[in-house]
């Protein structure tokens, strides 16, 4: 949908947090090729999608719980009408 993000912004918590999941990822990429490259894929498999799948189970909830209890949603002191 074109223009559907106009006005709306993520806070900078959300950013960091993403780029940190970014990272994670990397550097769990970076642990398991060595095994790729030596011929032992399989061994290094089971904890590679440990780790890979406790990183995106922990981004993924962070990414729900920010979007269902999203804090722009309540009104500030100064908008409220009584």
């Amino acid at each position: 949908m074109a223009g559907s993000g106009v006005g709306r912004h993520e806070p900078g918590c959300c950013r960091l947090f993403d780029l940190t999941v970014v990272v994670a990822v990397a550097a769990v990429t970076a642990q398991f090729a060595p095994n790729i490259d030596d011929g032992r894929a399989l061994a290094g498999l089971v904890s590679f999608l440990q780790v890979f799948f406790a990183v995106w189970w922990a981004w993924m909830n962070f990414t729900w719980f920010a979007s269902s209890y999203d804090t722009d949603d309540v009104p500030s002191s100064s908008t409220r009408t009584t």
